[in-house]
């Protein structure tokens, strides 16, 4: 029989095995344990692009601009013409009244293409070069909105700009059979509507003789036609035995300023007219006489400012 004490002794034995068995034994998981190193991130890991690309800046709707008015240099003729209305009409450097004047239009018997348009203004050919006329100074013939929009030359530009001819050239106007030639203008061309009674039709005449030999007449003066009614009469502004130098300008080394009232409202055609025979005969349906220049057309109106 074993010693008591050795049973005991036994007893202990297998309680401290069975402990260190339990304590050597895997987790509940039955997953081994693994040791973790975190790492240190590198600069080109982290590095982040901040510039969006190309598609991320697309609209997502295209956006229609304003379209720019044509180049003057590239306009051809719209097929929209322009009659002027008199042989007076300012032609300027530009679609305003700022602009300066290039000279005025000698014929209202042609049909002059339009090239484009500013506002009111419109761009034609002009001698050798292009001018601006106000559309309301003349018929215009098809439709304007065919003619291309043109952008107006900075005025700056016209009045700093040293002025030369060499590229325009100004309308002349034709000699007679005496050789004697003639402009009529209006002093305010912009201005073709009058009052009757109250406003004073101004106008300038200018003659020049292009012989060399002198030349001698007994009037000079404007024809003033009211197309209402077919009535005419002759305003004299120069009357006497009078004499042109050779090579020279007349009446008077400036030409002439004159002017009427009309009474009667209508439209009124003005021409430039002399008389190469003497004061006396002028008066005759014989006289020699002789109309120097295209009809100027005015209007003129029952009009009273307000008291």
């Amino acid at each position: 029989m074993p010693h008591p004490n050795f049973r005991i002794h036994l007893k202990w034995l297998l309680a401290l095995a069975a402990c260190l068995a339990a304590c050597s034994a895997p987790s509940a998981s039955g997953l081994p344990t693994a040791n973790v190193q975190l790492m240190q991130p590198t600069a080109a890991q982290i590095e982040m692009t901040l510039t969006p690309s190309p598609s991320q800046l697309a609209p997502t709707a295209a956006l229609s601009a304003t379209p720019e008015a044509t180049p003057s240099a590239t306009l051809v003729a719209s097929g929209v013409t322009f009659l002027p209305a008199s042989a007076s009409i300012n032609v300027r450097a530009g679609p305003g009244t700022d602009y300066e004047v290039l000279g005025q239009l000698s014929s209202t018997e042609v049909d002059l293409p339009i090239l484009g348009r500013q506002g009111q203004w419109l761009l034609i050919p002009y001698g050798d070069a292009r001018g601006w006329v106000f559309s309301d100074l003349g018929v215009i013939k098809g439709e304007l909105n065919a003619a291309p929009l043109v952008a107006a030359p900075p005025t700056a530009l016209i009045t700093n700009a040293p002025q030369t001819t060499a590229s325009v050239k100004t309308p002349q106007p034709s000699s007679g059979q005496h050789g004697v030639s003639g402009t009529l203008t209006l002093c305010d061309p912009d201005k073709p509507t009058f009052a009757t009674l109250i406003e004073r039709i101004c106008f300038r005449e200018t003659i020049f003789n292009t012989n060399q030999n002198e030349v001698k007449y007994g009037k000079l003066g404007v024809q003033i036609t009211n197309q209402s009614n077919g009535m005419s009469q002759f305003h004299a502004s120069w009357t006497g035995a009078m004499t042109l130098a050779p090579r020279a300008l007349g009446p008077t080394a400036d030409g002439w300023e004159d002017g009427i009232t009309l009474q009667e409202p209508g439209t009124y055609r003005l021409v430039l007219r002399i008389c190469f025979s003497t004061e006396g005969e002028c008066a005759n349906l014989a006289a020699d006489w002789e109309t120097l220049t295209p009809a100027i057309t005015i209007t003129v109106i029952n009009w009273t400012p307000s008291p």
